[in-house]
């Protein structure tokens, strides 16, 4: 058990010896101030305390090593200091969510922003909005930071929880006064991707995600693709949308029974959700004798680092992973501290990244 002596030097002059954990009831004597005070100044209620009292409450926690009890601040309710970021992960139980560099770089940009704001990050991956709300009220969750949420989630939730809450990705149709996203121009992301494959010759661009009936982000995409087909003179079929399964196992076997089938034929470039379906379906094909790009282009999204590491490297869209994380931290800080929000709905730009999985068709 870590313990320490130390010679503390009290508000009166005198020597004290401090031994093991410091409490506040100890700083108190240590500052020559009562607990409340003390208690003010650790949880940031200083309005009614004078600086020099802060000040030396302040050296004395230092010096001492202070530690908040967090037990104690949950039974107190004096605030837990904690964030809560939920993920809506439906495969939890076959898929560790970190293994997607999106996710394992988003879940990183939001735990450095949650400790600088001086709180500390709870993780939690659910498939429904009841478990969301259970993790809050346990834990008396003091925001919530949730990504991936379906709208009739992000409703109920909106609808059953009076904690601060930001969403990250997120499709809203209907205006909702309790509702803060920040997202990508998905749509314009989608578009730039059609656009760029169109006018390097291709004419039949294929889409592919990991549902059966995409929603969200992948809609959007999905959407993005549809208005350049239009824009450039050309339908986009239901054939031209392909469904992946999300394990490894059974959407190999899926590309297995689309290139038996000779489906590929038909297409010259195929613009996947991800850039990690992306990559593991370039790899997939090249292992089956495609050349990429000469035999078809291929286009990814995110651009995260198994875009910048494949071969050939992916030609895909960039979107700022750890600017999401840092813009959501600080809208939710705002909410928590009853400030002022000036942009409810933050949406960041999208950016085709060109790189060597395109070529140009005569």
């Amino acid at each position: 058990m870590k313990k320490f002596n130390e010679l503390i030097l009290n508000s009166l002059g005198c020597f004290v010896i401090f031994k093991g954990m410091t409490t506040i009831k100890e700083v108190s004597k240590l500052a020559g101030l009562s607990p409340t005070t003390v208690s003010n100044v650790i949880h940031g209620r200083t309005t009614k305390v004078s600086k020099e009292n802060i000040k030396k409450v302040t050296k004395i926690l230092k010096d001492t090593k202070y530690v908040p009890n967090m037990g104690g601040r949950l039974l107190a309710r004096h605030g837990s200091r904690l964030i809560g970021v939920v993920m809506f992960y439906e495969h939890r139980k076959e898929l560790n969510v970190t293994k997607d560099p999106f996710h394992g770089e988003l879940i990183g940009a939001l735990e450095t922003q949650i400790r600088q704001m001086g709180y500390f990050m709870i993780l939690y991956t659910t498939k429904n909005y009841e478990e969301c709300i259970k993790v809050s009220e346990s834990w008396n969750i003091e925001g919530l930071i949730i990504l991936g949420s379906s709208p009739s989630d992000t409703r109920n939730i909106l609808k059953n929880t009076r904690v601060p809450t930001v969403f990250i990705d997120t499709y809203l149709e209907e205006e909702c006064e309790k509702f803060y996203n920040v997202g990508l121009d998905d749509f314009d992301g989608g578009r730039q991707v059609g656009d760029y494959l169109f006018s390097t010759g291709h004419k039949k661009i294929a889409f592919l995600a990991d549902s059966k009936n995409p929603v969200g982000v992948d809609l959007e995409r999905l959407k993005g693709l549809k208005k350049s087909y239009e824009d450039n003179g050309f339908v986009f079929k239901s054939e031209y949308y392909f469904f992946l399964s999300y394990l490894e196992k059974e959407r190999h076997q899926q590309l297995s029974e689309i290139i038996d089938n000779k489906i590929l034929k038909n297409f010259d470039a195929l613009f996947f959700a991800s850039d990690f379906y992306a990559v593991d379906s370039m790899n997939f094909l090249q292992d089956r004798e495609f050349k990429i790009p000469l035999d078809l282009s291929v286009v990814g999204f995110d651009n995260n680092l198994l875009s910048k590491e494949s071969r050939p490297r992916l030609t895909t869209v960039q979107q700022d992973v750890s600017k999401k994380g840092e813009l959501s931290v600080k809208l939710l800080k705002c909410l928590i501290s009853n400030r002022l929000v000036k942009e409810k709905i933050i949406t960041l730009p999208a950016k085709l990244i060109e790189r060597k999985s395109v070529i140009k068709r005569k």
